[in-house]
């Protein structure tokens, strides 16, 4: 049956690439498992899935585009017969092998995808990601990361075995936008480090670089702290993922204990086109504001609420554009007394993905706001 891609992507024949690309993103998000409880969405995540494979590369779109003026004329022809001309055979025999690549991918992603979900770990969402390359773009890769890759009560210290009770949210925007709206862009000069000697430069992934303060150190499988974590079910490292601590907490030393801070990065990696370019932006539409709500209620994590409100907006760091999103949320099991200061930065570069998180105690202000800062302010892609 010769299928109507345009319309399983809601969009008209003409679209732009950026169109084609809004529209793929907006419907797997409506048709996202976990909107439609109790729903069998898969196989119109399948067609969703099978419609963009097409349509994003435009020699297999003109191929199928020549077809779909043949399949539109057959179908004015018999306009009694609108399912059409559902028995409509495709001449083109090149487009019929693309149309049956198109179809396996799609079929394996989405499989892979659930399947990632279902796990509900990040060595779920790591295999799903390595099979699925090429067949998603920034606004699924962001959900999965919000779904999948979770920041909970192992980012606090020290570990408690204290009973967790219920979540509950209050995640609102300071600010809206429309499709419309021109993107404001708002650039972050880079911020003197001050002595040298209080700061290392750090590479990662063979894809970024940043600098933090000796103040801090990176978290260890094999220290105390990273066995401590492993004990409880609780360790996150992963090999996309770098996480800092305060110094001294992976040796579990008790004024370590007494603090808290985190810099994290979560990188993930597809085919070219996957995301955004460095140097591009997006407006704040609809879909984007329920992706930002949920990777907030996500990074939050069972044991803790948000206070306030979050913003979000575009920002540019050195050769990067980043959507920085700002928060305030409980300390561990809901605790108001001791707010975290939370920063997390999305940044996309073409076929790359880095989602890095900054927090630390509100009341520790002094120790972290000026270097966290800075770290902020360092990140760079280096090729």
């Amino acid at each position: 049956m010769f299928k109507d891609y345009y319309k399983i992507l809601g969009i008209i024949s003409d679209a732009t690439s950026d169109e084609i690309k809004k529209a793929y993103r907006a419907q797997s998000m409506h048709w996202h498992p976990d909107r439609n409880p109790g729903m069998d969405t898969t196989a119109m995540m399948q067609d969703i899935n099978e419609a963009y494979n097409i349509l994003k590369d435009s020699v297999t779109r003109d191929r199928y585009d020549a077809e779909y003026n043949k399949f539109n004329s057959a179908r004015y022809e018999h306009p009694k017969k609108d399912e059409g001309v559902g028995d409509y055979n495709i001449k083109d025999e090149t487009l019929k092998e693309d149309i049956k690549a198109a179809r396996k991918a799609a079929e394996e992603y989405v499989r892979e995808f659930y399947a990632a979900l279902k796990h509900n770990s990040k060595k779920a969402a790591k295999g799903a990601w390595e099979r699925m390359k090429g067949y998603v773009i920034g606004g699924i890769i962001m959900t999965l990361v919000a779904l999948v890759v979770r920041t909970c009560i192992a980012n606090q210290n020290p570990p408690t075995n204290q009973e967790i009770t219920s979540t509950a949210y209050s995640v609102s925007n300071q600010v809206s936008a429309t499709s419309n709206e021109a993107v404001a862009l708002r650039t972050l000069p880079h911020i003197a480090k001050g002595d040298p000697k209080h700061w290392k430069d750090q590479t990662f992934f063979n894809a970024l670089k940043i600098s933090v303060p000796i103040t801090v150190e990176k978290q260890r499988k094999d220290s105390p702290y990273g066995r401590n974590l492993a004990s409880k079910g609780m360790l996150q490292i992963q090999d996309n993922t770098v996480i800092f601590n305060q110094k001294g907490l992976c040796d579990m030393k008790p004024e370590a204990k007494e603090k808290y801070c985190r810099i994290m990065f979560y990188y993930l990696e597809g085919d070219h086109g996957d995301f955004l370019k460095r140097d591009e932006t997006e407006p704040f539409d609809r879909e984007y504001e329920q992706l930002l709500s949920e990777m907030v209620s996500e990074e939050i994590g069972p044991a803790g609420r948000l206070m306030g409100t979050f913003s979000r907006e575009w920002v540019r760091i050195n050769n990067a554009n980043a959507i920085l999103v700002t928060y305030r949320r409980t300390g561990v099991n809901f605790d108001t007394s001791i707010p975290v200061y939370c920063r997390v930065l999305l940044f996309q570069d073409d076929y790359r993905f880095v989602k890095m998180i900054i927090s630390y105690r509100e009341k520790e202000t002094d120790l972290w706001a000026d270097d966290f800062e800075q770290v902020m302010r360092s990140f760079e892609w280096i090729n």
